[in-house]
């Protein structure tokens, strides 16, 4: 026979899955971000580039698409700051909505980015 749980035991245990269903809803948001650059230097511009190649795809010679969440956004935004000097070079990040991403218009050639495992909201 299973024995009861004592009045905070019960109370650790709510908490707990509350943390837990909270971390775990956080984690699965998943954003659209359009990263673009313009950085002078050669080395750093390469370093970047190699960089952004782990969270996204490469659209255009400076731009990527990165489909997010928030973990790997913060991940993202570390490693660009470990790489770029803010006195001369410029990174910008473009947080798409679902209602826009949907509104993606591609003219010539290129592909919209799509995960079919994952939902933005």
């Amino acid at each position: 026979m299973r024995e009861a749980l004592n009045p905070k035991g019960a109370i650790r245990l709510i908490i707990h899955l509350i943390i837990i269903h909270t971390v775990y809803s956080i984690r699965l948001i998943i954003m659209h971000y359009v990263v673009s650059y313009d950085i002078p230097d050669t080395k750093r511009r390469t370093a970047l580039a190699k960089a952004l190649e782990d969270f996204g795809d490469r659209v255009q010679y400076s731009v990527f698409e990165c489909l997010l969440d928030n973990h790997l956004l913060s991940q993202m935004m570390a490693r660009i700051g470990r790489i770029i000097n803010q006195d001369e070079d410029s990174v910008r990040i473009y947080t798409l909505c679902a209602k826009c991403e949907k509104a993606i218009e591609i003219i010539g050639q290129g592909e919209k980015i799509k995960r079919e495992d994952v939902y933005i909201v």
